[in-house]
């Protein structure tokens, strides 16, 4: 049986990065299939079916009731910024700040995800949780997710996360639940590559993670540069 693929958001990419789009750190894999429960894009998201999912409990490494608390804040807050990014999006599809992280991209793709995501974490009972397990953990790495498998696992380096800005906790949330409700991949890691790769390949842009955390967590500057006036 093959090992168990880990997608984690780390700050160390070297060695991780591939030839493919130029100047782009690419991950130098196909985008895999969608999950099981995951709907063709286009459709309208359905509730997952209760077997696509597993009870919302520790899997390895059991998170304290300080560590659950931040997770549950993190969890919160991710809803939150989805809802508004969905209506965003909806809302004023040729935005320059769609248009930053996705390119030409089909804005209705965008949305899909967007939705899968917002879905997926309405639906916590879907899916497990750890803390600090040191399977998946090493002092790089924020979080992980694991193909075939409904868990996200939180890291050392996500407790000591901000708020806001760049690797949130609720983006980094955003990020991994991306990997879980939409199948997406890691294309190209941090603000500046993402951006790059919008230009380059759109068609990957909206397959990749980070795009989706880094317009996620910028959204608030956005509405506020463009005027839009979005209630939380």
């Amino acid at each position: 049986m093959a090992a168990t693929r880990f997608l984690p958001i780390a700050l160390a990419l070297a060695g991780a990065v591939t030839a493919g789009t130029a100047g782009v750190a690419l991950a130098g894999t196909k985008p895999e299939a969608l999950l099981p429960g995951v709907t063709a894009p286009g459709g309208k998201p359905e509730a997952l079916p209760p077997e696509a999912g597993a009870p919302r409990v520790a899997q390895g490494g059991v998170c304290t009731p300080a560590e659950q608390a931040v997770l549950d804040e993190a969890f919160a807050e991710a809803r939150t910024r989805m809802r508004q990014a969905i209506r965003f999006v909806a809302e004023r599809p040729q935005d320059p700040h769609v248009v930053r992280y996705f390119g030409t991209a089909s804005v209705k793709q965008v949305r899909w995800t967007l939705e899968r995501i917002a879905l997926r974490l309405d639906q916590p009972g879907t899916f497990g949780t750890s803390c600090n397990d040191p399977r998946g953990c090493n002092r790089d790495i924020f979080a992980y997710s694991e193909r075939g498998r409904p868990h996200l696992g939180f890291c050392a380096r996500f407790f000591r996360s901000p708020e806001e800005g760049q690797d949130a906790r609720f983006g980094v949330v955003i990020h991994e639940m991306s990997h879980l409700a939409a199948g997406t991949d890691d294309h190209a890691y941090q603000p500046a590559n993402v951006r790059r790769l919008a230009q380059e390949n759109p068609q990957l842009a909206v397959l990749n993670a980070d795009s989706y955390e880094y317009f996620v967590e910028t959204l608030p500057q956005a509405m506020v540069r463009n005027g839009a006036k979005l209630a939380r």
